[in-house]
């Protein structure tokens, strides 16, 4: 039994800007997570989530950045809920921002790419232009560059943008921290 005369060991996020995590019981009930530790250092490894809290919820590790942004790990790859999949239908696009990052998101006939959100001529946001589902491009809003979504590179150079794994999830798009392209 806990000595109510001895400090809580746990940290004091009060003012933090990390939001509490909840989860419910079998029974219903609202368990308020216990926060294990708080990592302030996790945006130096590139994550660019800010500061990041891993908590215990129902059982199951849950990391949180400060920002709201979920994250999870899987093969050794950290990667951050953006947007709902239900709110990108097929042929349209949408920009997130992780972290100090602009990512383009494109649906291509219900398979979900994530580009760099800049036009390697003249920084162009490329979730502005025009997706073509049939070739899996997107036209540079400024000036018509075609880059193609799946492979980040470009139809009329030989200059590429970063691309993104993605990961659908619990009806989220989920984004890997670090490109590949």
């Amino acid at each position: 039994m806990p000595d109510p005369e001895e400090p809580s060991r746990s940290p004091d996020l009060s003012g933090a800007g990390v939001p509490e995590a909840t989860g419910s019981t079998h029974k219903g009930f609202f368990l308020r997570c216990q926060v294990i530790f708080l990592v302030e250092a996790f945006s130096s490894i590139g994550t660019g989530v800010g500061n990041v809290v891993c908590s215990l919820v129902d059982g199951g590790w849950r990391l949180r950045g400060s920002k709201g942004s979920e994250v999870t790990e899987m093969e050794d790859t950290m990667f951050v809920a953006v947007f709902p999949l239900a709110d990108l239908p097929p042929g349209r696009s949408a920009v997130v921002e992780v972290g100090e990052e602009e990512i383009a998101l494109f649906n291509v006939k219900g398979e979900i790419f994530a580009i760099e959100n800049a036009c390697p001529h003249a920084g162009a946001a490329l979730g502005r232009g025009d997706l073509c589902e049939e070739s899996g491009t997107v036209a540079c809003p400024w000036h018509g560059w075609s880059i193609d979504v799946r492979s980040g590179a470009c139809r009329s150079d030989v200059a590429t943008v970063r691309t993104f794994p993605v990961r659908i999830e619990g009806g989220e798009i989920l984004v890997a921290l670090e490109g590949e392209g």
